[in-house]
């Protein structure tokens, strides 16, 4: 992959300015974007360990809002396209649910935010980080009240269908004690003819007893250079499972922090991707076990093809008096090209002694006696490829909550890896 060079363009003060005026912005939120911005030049860029990339978020255009619909925030899907709210559908939610654009609950439970907000993930962890609290727009948020079951997947469709902007997608789900939730938080558009750029916060607060599924779906068109951080806060008992699919986009680098802040909490942690052509993905992972008797199993699994190439960092951290933590990471990579390559940076940091942690990572292409077998048995050898990575990725797939998202990942990985012709 060649070097992404974009040209410097004026300071976007003055588009910071007008996108606070325009959504009426309250004073603490106000605030917040002025310190993010004025903190960017502080802060380092989160080059990719394997990709140096040579890109000044200045050459893109910042998304600035239109005229939106009000959602009522009480139905189980919300689209939104360009960071504005298109519209709502599906099951009707259990009375004191939300699904709302955060401009509209801005509005509602203005308390709620503030409390929420830039808390997980923090404005000043990097450039990226900062740019998101700064100009993000549009945005989600996904509330649970204490004791309360969905029995439906609620399902977020967030879109980009422009070229050459800075685009800053966001998602806040809140699940309080006792309650129990299935979110699918799927992005991505079509492939365009000039860069994009779009830097993604998701943070998550699974409460006490909460029982949470998160599954991220990435599809940005091959145009765009994905920056993303995830992180979630989980507090006594909480069970959370979290999985990560990534699809799309010419470059994406995605950080994942999972902070076990209370005893009891049980993290299940997955990651599914499929990489073709000159394509590069980055995973930087952190399962960090703060508190005595926590679980974290982190799994991902990705697929290469043609001169593809994947990073994968990950660090279990237990911190001293974290006892009896239990955590494992593994990373499994299967290659379907001389030219794909796959790193594998798996690490501990443990300051507790009474704990058991583990870690491997894998890769290499697919087993020669494998398709042998399979081919004296009648398939071609592209159909016993095929079988052979689909029974690779199993493991991860068959423990995606929705049924649905399962068979349209299947379609993705059909088109990407196996195109017809």
């Amino acid at each position: 992959m060649a070097e992404l060079t974009l040209q410097k363009r004026a300071p976007e003060a003055e588009a910071l300015r007008a996108l606070s005026e325009r959504l009426g912005d309250p004073d603490w939120l106000r605030r917040l974007r002025r310190q993010a911005f004025e903190a960017l030049d502080g802060l380092p860029f989160p080059q990719p360990r394997s990709r140096r990339l040579d890109l000044d978020w200045r050459a893109f255009e910042v998304l600035l809002p239109e005229e939106a619909p009000r959602m009522e925030g009480r139905r189980a899907r919300l689209q939104l396209r360009n960071g504005v709210p298109v519209a709502e559908g599906g099951a009707e939610l259990p009375e004191g649910v939300v699904v709302l654009d955060l401009e509209t609950a801005l509005e509602r439970m203005p308390d709620l935010l503030e409390r929420y907000l830039h808390q997980a993930v923090r404005f000043d962890t990097d450039q990226m980080t900062a740019l998101n609290a700064a100009f993000r727009m549009g945005g989600v948020i996904i509330y649970v009240p204490e004791g309360v079951e969905v029995s439906e997947p609620i399902v977020l469709q967030q879109e980009l269908t422009e070229s050459g902007v800075a685009f800053f997608p966001y998602t806040l789900l809140i699940a309080a004690p006792g309650s129990r939730l299935t979110v699918i938080d799927e992005l991505g558009g079509p492939t365009l003819d000039r860069p994009a750029l779009t830097s993604g916060v998701v943070e998550l607060y699974a409460e006490s007893g909460s029982v949470v599924q998160y599954v991220a779906v990435q599809r940005w068109g091959s145009h765009v250079v994905d920056f993303t951080t995830r992180a979630l806060h989980a507090r006594r008992d909480a069970a959370v499972r979290w999985v990560n699919v990534s699809l799309g986009a010419r470059l994406s680098r995605a950080v994942i922090r999972a902070h076990l802040l209370e005893p009891g909490v049980a993290a299940d942690l997955l990651g599914l991707y499929i990489v073709d052509g000159d394509r590069y993905i980055e995973h930087d992972t952190l399962q960090d076990h703060i508190a005595p008797h926590t679980t974290s199993d982190l799994l991902y699994k990705g697929v290469l093809r043609d001169s593809a190439l994947s990073v994968y960092s990950g660090l279990i951290r237990v911190h001293h008096g974290a006892q009896r933590s239990n955590a494992y990471q593994a990373n499994r990579n299967l290659l379907l090209s001389r030219q794909a390559r796959a790193d594998s940076i798996p690490m501990l940091e443990i300051e507790a002694n009474d704990v058991r942690c583990t870690h491997g990572a894998s890769l290499g292409p697919v087993d020669e006696e494998h398709l042998f077998y399979l081919m004296a048995r009648g398939l071609s050898r592209s159909e016993a490829e095929h079988l052979i990575v689909l029974g690779f990725l199993q493991e991860v797939l068959e423990r995606i909550p929705v049924e649905r998202v399962r068979e349209e990942i299947l379609e993705d990985l059909e088109a990407i890896l196996f195109p017809a012709g």
